[in-house]
């Protein structure tokens, strides 16, 4: 879907991404110790045609309890695009085109689809507001 012509952010739609309930339903996180542990990231990007970058790297992970028991597994976000150390716990991480590394939304400055579409009419709202044809009720 890319960016729209208004929006230089890409929405979370638009990227990869690494679920950890998803791991977790899958198996992935069975025997990991209970506190902190990290996972090995290993993926490739296509930088040209043909042409590869290859990255592997550590994220990660920790768990807290559940209220009713059980454990709620978590990724600690490792840096955003300006090598910078982040630390959020999320549950999911993104690569949007043209990144390299896996981060949080907040990261990457990510948007959802939804958001975009809520903001649709806005200009129109303002046209009619200025013209007196649309009072706006929360002014």
């Amino acid at each position: 879907m890319g960016r729209d012509r208004w929006s230089r952010r890409y929405a979370v739609e638009d990227c990869r991404v690494v679920n950890i309930t998803k791991l977790k339903q899958e198996g992935y996180l069975e025997g990991i110790s209970v506190v902190q542990s990290e996972i090995l990231l290993q993926y490739s990007r296509e930088i040209m045609v043909s042409e590869y970058e290859e990255y592997d790297y550590p994220i990660k992970l920790e768990s807290t309890p559940c209220f009713f028991g059980g454990r709620r597994w978590w990724f600690i976000c490792t840096k955003n695009p300006d090598g910078v150390y982040c630390g959020n716990r999320v549950g999911r991480l993104y690569l949007p085109p043209n990144a390299r590394y896996y981060s949080c939304r907040h990261c990457h400055n990510l948007t959802y689809t939804s958001c975009r579409k809520s903001h649709d009419l806005d200009s129109i709202y303002r046209l009619m507001t200025r013209f007196g044809v649309y009072k706006n009720r929360y002014k």
